[in-house]
């Protein structure tokens, strides 16, 4: 087994856009987790490395994921908070992850690890919650476990890699 099997064109996963696949590939975790013993873990869904650089690739309606809270009659300070929990944890659990890949397919670390938050929607509503959301994720992960944490709309994923 290589990790080069688990590379995929990178799939919106976006309901509300009919899941648009974009041209990019990146390891797909899902699949590399079940495969590493990984699977009780949460993750991001890609990982996608670019020079020196290691992305961890999140891509989500998280406006949705609020509203769903909200409906189902939390506040939204304690909703805001389980969305927030669990990003974060999907980034501690792929860092996870990402440490057991290199151990099982000898991989070297690499100079930095960049966390991309992709939105699906361009609306206002999804850039404000992204931003709040990584400004506060900023707070546990930056400097020590992660370069930076980039907030962007899905359209925007190709261009990062085509530079």
């Amino acid at each position: 087994m290589t990790v080069l099997e688990f590379f995929k064109k990178i799939n919106t996963e976006c309901d509300v856009l009919g899941s648009v696949e974009l041209s990019i590939k990146a390891i797909d975790l899902d699949n590399l987790k079940l495969s590493i013993g990984c699977s009780l873990l949460k993750s991001c869904d890609y990982l996608k490395k670019s020079n020196s650089s290691l992305y961890f690739i999140e891509i989500s309606d998280f406006h949705y994921e609020l509203s769903d809270y909200l409906e189902a009659g939390e506040i939204q300070r304690r909703a805001e908070k389980k969305v927030k929990e669990g990003v974060r944890l999907k980034i501690s659990d792929s860092l996870l992850i990402f440490m057991e890949m290199q151990k099982k397919f000898n991989i070297n670390d690499v100079e930095e690890k960049k966390i991309l938050l992709t939105f699906c929607k361009t609306s206002l509503s999804d850039v404000i919650a992204f931003d709040f959301l990584s400004r506060n994720l900023e707070k546990h992960y930056k400097p020590t476990f992660c370069s930076s944490i980039s907030v962007i709309p899905y359209t925007e994923l190709e261009n990062i890699f085509q530079r």
